[in-house]
């Protein structure tokens, strides 16, 4: 009987790995492009200090990033580089890193990131 069974169980596996074979030589083959398409990487580090939600990460932007914001001069980003690390953005007012009418403009598209 275990033998029986033995063959009966083997049968099935060759037949399912038969029509397995058969299904996957048949299908349509996709030509892939050899070499995949990348974004440029000016385009990938733009956004790498940004969360998922938009907002840029004082302590981990660039200088270049922290002048893209609108209403940043070059002075002021130099500024918010040189105080780092912040706990909160409203250190910026605290420790006077830069001008209340600044911060008003910004902190809707700033962030502080806590360190893990």
């Amino acid at each position: 009987m275990k033998s029986a069974l033995i063959f009966a169980l083997g049968a099935l596996g060759l037949l399912a790995f038969a029509n397995r074979h058969k299904s996957t030589a048949g299908a349509r083959r996709v030509e892939l492009p050899l070499e995949q398409p990348r974004r440029p990487r000016a385009r990938r580090m733009r956004f790498r200090h940004r969360t998922p939600d938009g907002l840029l990460d004082l302590n981990s932007a660039t200088l270049f990033e922290l002048k893209e914001l609108t209403g940043m001069a070059d002075g002021l980003a130099e500024r918010i580089i040189e105080n780092r690390p912040y706990m909160t953005k409203i250190d910026l007012i605290g420790r006077r890193v830069i001008p209340d009418a600044t911060y008003d403009i910004i902190k809707h598209s700033i962030t502080v990131a806590y360190a893990a």
